[in-house]
């Protein structure tokens, strides 16, 4: 980080670099000008927030972001690590609105294509397939943490997203 004290009437921010459909993550450079300083700060660009064609809800991104941050400090993913990683991850594991076996998480795909070209596309990702709707159009897999991304750029992946799971009264 550089700082130096330059005089300034207002508050700007700009962050150069692509996002959405087809971006990559990438450093990029944030310049923050404040009244009394200016500081630069090397960041990465957050994934991209689309999927093939759909989107990828941000229920799921939490855990995109966790696999990535537990990849850079070369942990292993369990659901122990997920949750000690990431407060929301571990909110949501708690709270039985996510659900992981092992280093894969339960999700819904939502796909555009052909169902069996996306049942091929999730499996050559390492993801277990475990039930399809055609009429809903959804496949509900368990896809390993750092497969994610790669699925939810998927060309045939309309949406990526948590299952609906019931909720009983107790």
């Amino acid at each position: 980080m550089t700082s130096s004290a330059t005089p300034s009437s207002a508050a700007t921010a700009s962050t150069p670099g692509p996002v959405g459909p087809g971006a990559t993550p990438s450093s990029s450079a944030t310049t923050i000008t404040t009244p009394t300083a200016t500081a630069t700060h090397a960041v990465a660009s957050p994934p991209p927030s689309a999927a093939g064609r759909g989107d990828v809800s941000a229920d799921v991104r939490v855990f995109i972001a966790v696999a990535a941050t537990l990849d850079a400090a070369g942990t292993p993913i369990t659901q122990a690590g997920v949750s000690a990683a990431s407060p929301q991850a571990g909110a949501l594991l708690a709270s039985g609105r996510a659900r992981m076996s092992g280093d894969a998480l339960q999700v819904y795909v939502g796909y555009a294509g052909g169902v069996q070209a996306t049942i091929d596309a999730l499996s050559s990702a390492g993801a277990r397939v475990e039930t399809t709707s055609a009429a809903d159009r959804l496949i509900q897999a368990s896809i390993p943490l750092r497969a994610l991304a790669k699925v939810g750029v998927l060309p045939s992946t309309d949406s990526l997203r948590l299952p609906d799971y019931g909720i009983t009264a107790r």
